[in-house]
Formats: C-alpha cells, structure tokens, sequence
C-alpha cells in the first residue's frame, strides 16, 4: 500500500476559485463549503510517489457513482497526475445534508504496476474526503 506515497484533493475551475481546496473546506460557503462552483468541471490531482516506474490505474467515485477511470504512465518518484471532472458527472452525485449545503464524498483507489524490468510488482492506493457544495447570491 502506497498511503504515505500519495496526495489528493479536487479544485473548482472557476477563475477565482482555482487555488481553493475542496478537501480543506475553506471557501466561502456556509463552514466553509465550495460556494457557487456549479456548473463548472472538477479538477483533481493526485501527487504520487512511485517506488518504480509503471503503469497507474485509477478511479474516482463521488459518494458511490464512478465520475473517472485512468491508466496513466509514471516514472519512478514525484508523479502529479491531473484530471477535470465534468460538472455533468458530479453534480448528479451530490447529496442533501442537514447542514446548508450539499456533500459529495470524493474518493480515489487504484493501484500502480510495475514495468517488469520493476519486478512486475503491484502497489494499492487509495485516499478519499468529504467536500460541501453551497449556492446562493
């Protein structure tokens, strides 16, 4: 397992909300939710220490609906893997909450393999975090 090899969080594209993590809620919706990042795609990274170089294969679930699949290439060390995800694939995917803003549990699994000059070795990874969503004036 590759936990301590591995970073993830999801940022609006809006203009002015590119640098605001969704994982670190603090935006400027109700406790700190993403405000008004509707209608606009996702971008996720994932900042991945390989032990080899390979193939990464991943997917990405918002609470339990599949939003994206990948089989990347990495090289051995920092790898930064960066995707969008359609606000047309998300936005379905939220759920009502007690508090005043809609969540969306964004969770990340896959695993790396190694080239086979590597040794053809497998190494599993997986990262997940609670994001809010608010609208409003």
């Amino acid at each position: 397992m590759l936990s301590a090899g591995i970073g993830f969080d999801c940022f609006s594209t809006l203009e002015e909300k590119r640098t605001e993590s969704l994982r670190a809620w603090h935006s400027g919706g109700p406790d700190g939710s993403a405000w008004n990042a509707g209608g606009a795609p996702l971008r996720c990274e994932l900042k991945l220490r390989a032990p080899c170089a390979g193939t990464a294969t991943l997917r990405v679930l918002g609470n339990t609906k599949q939003l994206a699949k990948r089989e990347v290439a990495v090289g051995v060390g920092k790898n930064v893997l960066d995707w969008q995800l359609p606000s047309k694939a998300w936005e379905p995917a939220l759920e009502s909450s007690a508090a005043p803003f809609n969540v969306l549990l964004i969770s990340l699994g896959g695993f790396l393999t190694c080239a086979s000059d590597g040794g053809g070795e497998r190494y599993h990874f997986a990262d997940a975090f609670l994001a809010g969503f608010s609208g409003g004036e």
